[in-house]
């Protein structure tokens, strides 16, 4: 019968091999279905508002900590494990999402920026009189910038996805160490 602290690391295991699961869905999703949903708006400037925000709840409040998180347990979860059910997957699954985070700061971050950076505002009279600010936006900059970006976030979302299947295969092979406990 394990023990209880092999039940708590199992849980640990599969509960951030789901996380990264989530996470690989989430990257997949924004990449085919958000950035295109993005692309079909009417106006580059609409398209780089769009963009920007939905960047910024996605990154800062999905796929940080779903990345964080598994990274971080999973590491724990190695260096806590008897020397019997201390697996190299487990160091492997914890370092890809690792990696996808400096992925993102070299690769995709410069292409966020190229994409958020505001041009400089021309002044124009509004409907009522006051003074509007109108951003002059390159439609073409934005679309060459979103489809990059998603072709970047896919490759992100490939790496996830790798750590998410070594995690799966690692779980499976960790269930067959329990009947030889």
């Amino acid at each position: 019968m394990p023990s209880c602290t092999a039940i708590t690391l199992a849980t640990l295991k599969i509960g951030s091999t789901a996380a990264l699961g989530i996470l690989t869905g989430v990257h997949l999703t924004f990449s085919l279905s958000t950035v295109q949903a993005i692309l079909n708006l009417p106006s580059a400037a609409d398209a780089r508002i769009a963009f920007t925000t939905t960047l910024t709840t996605h990154t800062n409040l999905l796929t940080r900590p779903l990345t964080l998180i598994p990274t971080l347990v999973l590491t724990a979860t190695y260096l806590l494990s008897p020397s019997r059910l201390r697996h190299p997957y487990l160091l492997m699954t914890a370092t890809l999402p690792g990696l996808s985070l400096l992925y993102d700061r070299g690769v995709l971050a410069p292409v966020e920026r190229a994409i958020s950076k505001r041009s400089s505002g021309v002044g124009v009279v509004g409907e009522e009189g006051e003074e509007v600010e109108e951003l002059d936006v390159n439609g073409e900059v934005v679309r060459g910038g979103l489809e990059q970006y998603r072709k970047e976030n896919l490759v992100k979302a490939g790496i996830v996805g790798m750590a998410f299947l070594v995690g799966i295969v690692g779980n499976w092979g960790d269930g067959w160490a329990w009947y030889r406990l």
